[in-house]
């Protein structure tokens, strides 16, 4: 059996300390981890876009697999969440970081663990801790079954008379922005209104248009995307996470 892999997620930024105190502090517990960082540059204190980040990620890691999510919410939760599902763990404060992909797994269940000593490193403190009784498998995950936790849900696209409303779910690295609309609900829909720009070219890559042109394509996620060839279409459009987009015939 491969030893067992933790994977970090957190918002203390790449070239802080904080990251190797906490991958010190796990394997000082557990020794035999692996440890794999995933990304220490969430957006700081920003609940929803950790909550999609390990929502986006999780299922292509092997089962048996424990994700830590650090999170700075200064002032907040006095539990910590340990939730099994898809065959992997998964740890965070009760602060919505797990929520997005709780609601995806409805089969998930949930254990609470009431801090005993709220300190101004949890991560290390207490998830590393609960970390290294998973690594060590003693039984069923530490505290009680619960189903009150902090919940989180993606932003439907809705139905209008004259289209679809949706909205820009986030914007990836290059400036692309990513819709809340699945490839399969794309459907008739061959026109985004953005502001008073409307795109209606479809390309099935990125390199299938010039460079500057605007495009709509389904990205390697299976989301519908807003792109510009070569070029930021967050710039372009001056948009960013939330950002109305109208669908049109």
């Amino acid at each position: 059996m491969p030893d067992p892999l933790i994977t970090l997620s957190s918002d203390f930024g790449g070239a802080s300390a904080f990251a190797a105190i906490l991958r010190g502090a796990l394997l000082r517990r557990c020794p035999e981890a692996r440890l794999l960082d995933l990304s220490h540059e969430l957006a700081g204190g920003d609940v929803f876009a950790a909550a999609l980040f390990l929502l986006r990620v999780y299922s292509y890691y092997p089962a048996g697999t424990i994700h830590l999510l650090a999170l700075d919410r200064g002032t907040g939760p006095d539990r910590v969440l340990v939730a099994s599902a898809a065959g992997q763990f998964f740890i965070a404060l009760d602060h919505g970081g797990l929520g997005l992909v709780l609601e995806h797994e409805p089969e998930a269940r949930v254990w609470a663990v009431p801090l005993r000593e709220r300190t101004t490193f949890v991560a290390r403190d207490a998830m590393a801790d609960i970390a290294a009784q998973l690594v060590r498998r003693a039984g069923a995950p530490p505290g009680e079954l619960v189903t009150d936790w902090r919940r989180l849900e993606l932003p439907k696209p809705t139905v209008a008379v004259d289209g679809v409303l949706a909205q820009v779910l986030f914007v990836d690295s290059f400036g692309n922005l990513v819709l809340n609309v699945r490839a399969q609900a794309v459907g008739g829909w061959q026109v985004a209104q953005i502001g008073n720009q409307h795109i209606r070219r479809w390309r099935g890559h990125y390199g299938a248009a010039p460079i500057g042109e605007l495009l709509l394509m389904v990205g390697a996620e299976g989301w519908m995307e807003i792109a510009a060839a070569g070029d930021s279409a967050a710039t372009r459009l001056d948009a960013r996470r939330g950002t109305p987009v109208r669908l049109l015939r």
